[in-house]
Formats: structure tokens, sequence, C-alpha cells
């Protein structure tokens, strides 16, 4: 039991160094470390607080540059449906030209083929009064009897089919 009551003579022995340690080791450790902890704790807190901000940044440039391509793109397809309007457009105006340039090279054909129907008329016209001169003068020169006056007749007929 003496060794117990020696044992426990030590107790406060112990305990005092014990509190003078914990002392000195606040006051030369506990402080330092502390502080490089606070100061480590800040630097992270301003890192994340730098990587939220550009963060922010990269989000705004990019719905800037989301903003800007959604413009771009309207733009495209406006002047895209331009140029289609434009080209139909154009296709439409050479059909209506195309279509009277038709027009009028028909009429020009027609009032051509009106103008060589009237000279043909006439060529016949003018055989025709030619044939009957050459008939008469055939007729006053031989003189008609019936047979005569058909077989002309015949002839007559015969060279204007020829014609």
């Amino acid at each position: 039991m003496e060794f117990f009551i020696e044992q426990v003579k030590l107790i406060p022995i112990a305990l005092i160094g014990t509190l003078v340690f914990w002392y000195v080791l606040y006051r030369l450790a506990w402080k330092p470390v502390v502080e490089v902890i606070d100061q480590r704790r800040a630097l992270i807190e301003q890192g994340f607080k730098e990587a939220e901000r550009r963060q922010a940044e990269l989000d705004q440039r990019q719905k800037e540059l989301e903003e800007r391509l959604r413009k771009i793109e309207d733009e495209a397809q406006k002047r895209f449906q331009e140029a289609m309007r434009k080209g139909e457009e154009l296709a439409e105006k050479l059909r209506e030209e195309a279509e009277l340039q038709k027009e009028r090279m028909l009429q020009r054909a027609r009032e051509e083929i009106e103008r060589e129907r009237e000279a043909a008329k006439e060529e016949i016209r003018r055989l025709a009064i030619d044939l009957s001169f050459d008939l008469t003068r055939k007729v006053l020169r031989e003189g008609l009897d019936e047979e005569k006056h058909h077989q002309l007749v015949r002839r007559f007929i015969g060279e204007l089919r020829e014609l």
C-alpha cells in the first residue's frame, strides 16, 4: 500500500506538470498553430471566393456568347429567308418575262403565217386570173363547142390542183 500512497503523492506533481506543459504548449505552440490554421482557412476561403467570382464571370460570359450566337443565328436565318424570297421573286420575274417573250414570238409567228396566207391567196387569185385569161384566149382562138368546153374546164381544174 505504501506504493499506492507514494503514487498518490505524485498525482499533484503530475497534475501541476501537466498544467505547466499545457500552458507552455498553449503559449508556444497552440497560438501559432491556430494562427497558421486560421490563415490557411482564410486563404482557402479567399480561393473559393475567387473561384466563385471567376465561375460567375464565366457564366456571365457564356450567357453573353450564347446571346450573341442566338442573334447571329437569327440574322443568318433572316438573311437566308430574304435570299430565298428574292430568288423566288427573280424566278417569278424570269418566268413572266419568258411567258411575255413566248407570247410575242407566237404573235409574230401568227402574223407571219397570216401574211404568208394572204400572199398565198393573192398568188392563187393571180394564177386563177392568169389561167382564166389563158382559158378565155384558148376558147376564143379555138372556137368553143360543148366537148371542147368540158375538156378546157377539166384541164383548168387539173392545173388548179397542180398549183
